[in-house]
């Protein structure tokens, strides 16, 4: 709703997109340095911005072909649940490097931290190589 209404003025899906998906990996930064005074409305912008993704399977289709459509998203979805994968599978990787505390059913918070630090840096090469590449005017 909020791309639709800024598309009536000139911003484009895919720019509401790329701001929503920046600011879900700037909030990302008080729950690596473990600011717990912010925590509610940390994990409030965590939930809202992290749904700004969603919005590239209405803009990507919109730099192809419309016959080439169905293909785009199907790669997007292919994409997006292989990384999707691939990052929960690497966040347990790195929760698992330290030893668990107590009766063996949790981890230190200093292993989700590292986890989160590194979906940070992995996040913000993404959008860096984005940026940086990117053919079309955003």
């Amino acid at each position: 709703a909020i791309a639709d209404r800024l598309e009536k003025f000139g911003i484009k899906t895919i720019t509401v997109s790329i701001a929503g998906m920046t600011i879900f990996i700037i909030v990302q930064v008080p729950m690596i340095l473990q600011w717990t005074d912010w925590a509610l409305p940390v994990w409030m912008a965590f939930g809202f911005f992290g749904t700004a993704g969603i919005l590239s399977y209405a803009a990507l289709p919109q730099y192809f072909p419309p016959e080439m459509a169905g293909r785009v998203i199907t790669a997007l979805n292919v994409f997006t649940f292989g990384c999707a994968f691939a990052a929960q599978w690497g966040i347990g990787v790195i929760i698992h490097l330290w030893p668990s505390t107590g009766a063996g059913i949790s981890y230190a918070p200093a292993s989700y931290q590292a986890a989160f630090a590194m979906m940070f840096v992995i996040q913000v090469a993404g959008l860096a190589w984005f940026l940086l590449f990117r053919q079309a005017k955003v």
